[in-house]
């Protein structure tokens, strides 16, 4: 099926000039939640079962949407009172960026980090379950560093929708996922943030091993060539290590126009040009079955391209 574009506005579409603001919540007497008042929430039952399941999420994605949690969870229900109850406590943190448009001043969806006291509490019951050293530095389990760039974080809040969508639509046919590994070449060290190798149909021996590989791109200055570079990068790496599956690249792009902009480029990436690439938009991530949506660019400078199901 041959379709035009049809482009939808995506919460994650950076903009320049973007602001980070900090929705400040917490209605604690103190500037911030302690451990020490992290640990007596705990005590008094304030916590629940389900707060501890929003809060391992978050740990374990480092900032994440509603939609994401609500999607990711095993629970049947929406995150929205527990959210807004666990800012209040100083459990999470709430952000959100503002840009200038020229309608006015616009906002970004919102999205979740745990405060310092929560990560604290958190990183060291996992290392207590899992008899890990307590030397270990916690800044490990933090992201706060990439606040201040939105593209990072923009890019992170697609990566981890994009993985919770995979998981729910095709986690029983995933025989392993991938988690911030780590892509290393000469003296170059890009880390994945998630990769799956999936099975295709046929007999144990005939089946098509394969390394779906996501990539997030957003429009930022020079970002084509950011993400070819990416791209060129991986395909390295995977040759090197993953010898025995085959790489499927799909680059996710905050909307069709965008997919196709980029796909104008790849016969100037040999590498690239010869793997298996698609593309999804933000919309098709968030409102579809993902390997039943990709787009494969037909003609790129008419934004000409097919719908296509990756068969596993």
């Amino acid at each position: 099926m041959i379709e035009r574009k049809i482009n939808t506005e995506s919460p994650f579409v950076y903009h320049s000039g973007m602001v980070l603001v900090r929705d400040n919540l917490y209605r604690g007497k103190k500037n911030r939640l302690s451990l020490g008042g992290f640990l007596r929430l705990e005590e008094k039952n304030v916590i629940n079962e389900f707060d501890r399941q929003i809060i391992m999420h978050v740990l374990d994605r480092g900032y994440v949407t509603r939609k994401c949690l609500n999607r990711g969870m095993e629970y049947n229900r929406d995150s929205k009172q527990t959210l807004r109850k666990l800012c209040e406590n100083g459990v999470l943190e709430r952000y959100h960026y503002v840009y200038e448009h020229e309608s006015g001043v616009k906002r970004t969806v919102n999205f979740y980090g745990l405060a310092d006291a929560a990560k604290k509490a958190s990183v060291i019951g996992i290392r207590n379950s899992l008899s890990l050293s307590l030397n270990k530095n916690i800044r490990d389990f933090s992201y706060d560093y990439i606040l201040d760039n939105p593209v990072s974080v923009l890019k992170m809040l697609e990566y981890n929708i994009m993985d919770v969508s995979l998981m729910k639509e095709y986690g029983e046919k995933i025989v392993k996922r991938f988690k911030n590994f780590q892509m290393k070449k000469g003296g170059i060290v890009y880390n994945q943030p998630y990769m799956y190798n999936v099975y295709g149909s046929g007999e144990n021996n005939d089946r098509n091993n394969y390394l779906i590989i996501p990539v997030v791109a957003r429009r930022n200055q020079g970002w084509r060539k950011e993400l070819f570079n990416e791209m060129n990068h991986i395909l390295e790496c995977v040759t090197m290590k993953f010898g025995d599956k085959t790489p499927i690249l799909i680059v996710n792009t905050e909307d069709n126009k965008m997919a196709c902009e980029a796909a104008g480029k790849i016969k100037d990436y040999p590498l690239v040009n010869a793997a298996a690439v698609f593309f999804i938009s933000d919309w098709g991530v968030s409102s579809t079955e993902i390997l039943e949506n990709l787009l494969n660019i037909i003609k790129p400078e008419k934004e000409m391209y097919e719908i296509i199901q990756l068969q596993l």
